[in-house]
């Protein structure tokens, strides 16, 4: 069961996720997906899953593209989804509330015709991000937090939507007597409004932290491996999705595959290197597949840029012939899934 944590503030939002796929008690996968970035008509977003690994019989997080894109995946002859679509007419535009309520009702839809067994009939997707509205010549952002939910009711699926208030972050946060940032984290999977006592500890730890990012990162991602030391269905490796105030980060998404224990490794020029992950990135009208790739990595999405951090080639490298010659700066290739088990 993947966990998830989400962590909202009036500063940033910061999404971090673990990777592993398990059936059965035992690795499926190392390495899948589970994060998305998505840009609405009036709202950017992170969106991770916890739950069924597959639904419709693709992955999970393929499936939520694939809802938002609004029509289905282009795939390559062996089944991967092709790892980038420009152009070719954008789609439907909508905005943050109708997404959500499409991945609802299409999540309720598929489980429902699920072939598992009813009890493991279990999804939930967070939404985390910035939402927009234009005030005459300004332009006003809020902090978001939505999670779709399913449950179990009189033998069939039911999926639901809760959203954290609407102004929530105008509450004022004492701490010691002093004002402070007020935030909101949210683990995924959570099956109740009270937190168990890890995440009210966690809450407490973030507390003095959480205006500082670097920091709030740390704390996360150490939650997560700490739990994945105890618990064999969280992986330790981690996608994490930060998300600044847009006004005043340049309107940059940065994106950090947190290497552990799976390294992926990428061709290039008849070598092998070490690589990083990216996520789904889902535009008006683009969309980019998770891939391996080498080197840093900038998509734009609408007004948006995602920078994508992975490791830089070696100086110099590339074929060579009389003189100076192209050198190599970066490299992606769509990641492969494995069929649903």
């Amino acid at each position: 069961m993947t966990l998830i944590l989400t962590l909202v503030t009036t500063r940033y939002i910061m999404q971090i996720a673990d990777r592993l796929v398990t059936t059965d008690g035992r690795i499926f996968d190392p390495a899948s997906n589970k994060s998305l970035i998505y840009v609405a008509r009036n709202a950017i977003v992170t969106i991770g899953y916890s739950g069924l690994a597959y639904l419709d019989g693709i992955p999970t997080d393929e499936w939520i593209a694939q809802t938002l894109w609004g029509k289905e995946l282009p795939r390559h002859d062996d089944g991967r989804a092709v790892g980038h679509v420009l152009g070719g007419g954008p789609r439907q535009s909508i905005d943050i509330g109708r997404a959500i309520e499409r991945v609802c009702c299409g999540c309720e839809n598929a489980l429902q015709n699920d072939r598992a067994p009813l009890k493991a009939k279990f999804l939930q997707i967070v939404f985390a991000g910035w939402q927009w509205r234009r005030m005459g010549s300004r332009t006003v952002w809020r902090p978001i937090l939505h999670a779709i939910s399913s449950e179990r009711q009189n033998g069939q699926i039911r999926c639901d939507v809760d959203s954290i208030t609407r102004y929530w972050h105008y509450e004022r946060v004492l701490r010691d007597g002093k004002s402070c940032l007020p935030f909101a984290m949210l683990p995924v999977p959570s099956t109740t409004d009270i937190p168990d006592v890890r995440t009210a500890e966690l809450i407490t730890r973030l507390g003095p932290v959480a205006h500082i990012p670097d920091t709030a990162r740390q704390t996360l991602v150490k939650e997560i491996q700490t739990r994945a030391s105890s618990i064999p269905t969280i992986g330790k490796d981690c996608m994490c999705i930060y998300m600044p105030f847009p006004p005043s980060s340049g309107d940059v998404v940065e994106a950090d595959y947190i290497s552990a224990e799976y390294e992926p490794r990428i061709p290039a020029w008849g070598e092998i290197y070490s690589g990083s992950y990216s996520p789904w990135i889902i535009g008006p009208a683009s969309l980019h597949a998770p891939s391996i790739i080498l080197g840093m990595h900038k998509v734009r999405i609408g007004p948006f840029v995602v920078r994508l951090r992975s490791p830089s080639p070696p100086k110099g490298l590339g074929p060579r012939l009389k003189g100076p010659g192209p050198t190599l700066n970066a490299a992606s290739i769509s990641q492969k899934r494995p069929p649903k088990p």
